[in-house]
């Protein structure tokens, strides 16, 4: 009898383990495929772009307008270091020209994620989209300088600000150098203002070429604050772009942790110790043999949309200004204008002294406006504490080796 019973209950469990295997795998089928090695036309569409980025940036560290494109972009203190990761740029980018076939691939997700690439910095390794042969020759050029960025040694440069973004021309120039697409806008700069210039042999206008980088890349020096310290960055503006990153990241984290998952789905493999990543994403706890569930694609896949969407109107932000006539605590109100997508207002009577001097105030700050921009968003899936929550997970990423971090 008892033999008799023990046998049922393991068919039952083998019967229930294989419909949630097929329902587990059904289900991961609605996601982009693994990545897939490069064909033959695209590897040579590769190769072709790879040696007129390596021209390019080879050029442009010989080029007289060098400096002038460097401390327009970054700031003249940082001008040096930017010229030096341009330097380890072209490293990168020739060790790619030696051996396309071992650092790049294709991954479907890059498409769903909005991304035209992704790079891991410890091995060099490239994902491209799968439609990236779509893009013009210079745009996907300037996409691998992009990249570079990521991989060379030295600055740690991650995506803090795309330039349609309002953070890109108001960002400091220390926290440009962490920015890739700062570096990309260089390269760009270098192509259009002054590269057919010296191509021809036509004497280049410094005077118009320094206009010209000023409405492209902004101020990187800071811009005033009007409660009164001259020259120093605008706090509003700083905390706005630290919003913007934190929410930057969160999408990047959750992204990962999408594709991670699905993986671990298709080949029916538990995520193990790796389930911590996820967490702030998904509702239950995990024990480290459990396995990838339907549900828990479904919750990732919607918090990832949710996310996306509050990364995007982040962006919006704009500097609204400051606004003395309150006192005690600071208090944020964000209401839409004509002309920009949001204005903010941070009223404060000594905003600039009270950020400078505690950085608990500037992070409680960054805080508010986050969570005013979710309510704002009527974002109701995505909590102030789960985007948080990724961000910290971020961090952790980071910090160990082959962690999730792909920039």
């Amino acid at each position: 009898m008892l033999h008799a019973r023990a046998r049922k209950f393991a068919q039952r469990w083998r019967e229930t383990t294989r419909i949630q295997k097929h329902d587990r795998q059904e289900r991961a089928k609605a996601f982009p495929e693994e990545e897939r090695e490069v064909k033959e036309a695209e590897f040579n569409r590769i190769a072709e772009t790879l040696r007129d980025a390596a021209i390019l940036i080879h050029a442009f560290l010989r080029s007289p307008s060098n400096r002038i494109i460097c401390e327009a972009t970054f700031g003249v203190a940082n001008g040096l270091a930017a010229y030096k990761h341009f330097e380890a740029m072209l490293k990168v980018i020739e060790t790619w020209v030696a051996a396309p076939q071992t650092y790049f691939r294709i991954n479907a997700w890059n498409k769903a994620f909005g991304r035209e690439a992704c790079t891991t910095p410890e091995n060099l390794r490239v994902l491209l989209a799968p439609d990236f042969t779509a893009m013009a020759p210079e745009v996907l050029a300037l996409t691998l300088v992009h990249e570079s960025a990521h991989a060379a040694k030295g600055q740690s440069v991650i995506d803090r600000a795309p330039r349609e973004s309002p953070s890109f021309k108001v960002m400091l120039g220390a926290l440009r150098l962490t920015n890739a697409y700062h570096y990309e806008a260089a390269a760009r700069a270098y192509a259009l203002f002054a590269r057919p210039q010296e191509t021809t042999g036509t004497s280049i206008k410094q005077v118009e070429l320094s206009k010209q980088l000023k409405d492209m890349m902004g101020n990187p020096e800071g811009i005033s604050s009007v409660v009164g310290i001259a020259g120093s960055p605008d706090p509003l503006a700083v905390l706005i772009q630290e919003a913007a990153q934190t929410a930057l990241h969160a999408r990047i984290q959750t992204e990962d942790m999408l594709m991670f998952l699905v993986n671990k789905a298709r080949h029916n493999l538990s995520p193990g110790d790796d389930w911590r990543f996820c967490e702030p994403m998904l509702r239950a706890p995990h024990g480290r043999g459990s396995l990838v569930q339907p549900r828990d694609m479904d919750e990732a896949d919607l918090f990832f949309r949710e996310t996306g969407r509050v990364h995007q109107r982040i962006q919006h932000l704009s500097n609204g200004g400051l606004v003395t006539k309150a006192f005690g605590d600071p208090s944020i109100s964000i209401t839409e204008s004509h002309t920009v997508r949001y204005h903010v207002t941070v009223a404060d009577s000594d905003l600039a002294a009270k950020v400078g001097a505690q950085p608990a105030l500037a992070a409680r700050l960054r805080g508010l406006i986050l969570k005013k921009a979710l309510e704002k968003e009527h974002v109701t899936l995505v909590t102030f504490e789960r985007l948080l929550g990724m961000w910290k997970m971020y961090l952790l990423a980071r910090s160990q080796t082959g962690g999730y971090s792909v920039e």
